[in-house]
């Protein structure tokens, strides 16, 4: 039984931990890549799908076993952007995110 009861937290806080990175991610639609870099530095990897939007990857709670934002090892998030209309910037138009339980 004592098993069991110790086992609760840990699962609520997995549920909990879930949602995480997709709420941080959704705050960015709509805004300049760059915003992204000011809050968690520079990207692990960008590429250009074929339809000519760019995509940059960060990796997400991967800093230490004590991080708030996942267990070690972290997410790979891609932000998916199409160029703004001047050609100067990349606004986030999309997100993508691990389908796991902790993320």
């Amino acid at each position: 039984m004592l098993r069991k009861i110790n086992f609760i937290p840990f699962v609520v806080l997995c549920i909990l931990l879930g949602g995480c990175a997709s709420s941080v991610m959704k705050q960015y639609i709509g805004k300049d890549i760059r915003e992204v870099y000011m809050e968690h530095g520079k990207p692990t990897n960008t590429f250009v799908l074929a339809d000519g939007r760019k995509v940059f990857q960060f990796n997400w709670g991967e800093s230490s076993v004590g991080s708030p934002y996942g267990m070690k090892g972290g997410c790979l998030l891609n932000y998916i952007t199409e160029e703004d209309a001047t050609g100067e910037s990349w606004v986030v138009v999309d997100i993508k995110y691990p389908d796991r339980l902790i993320c």
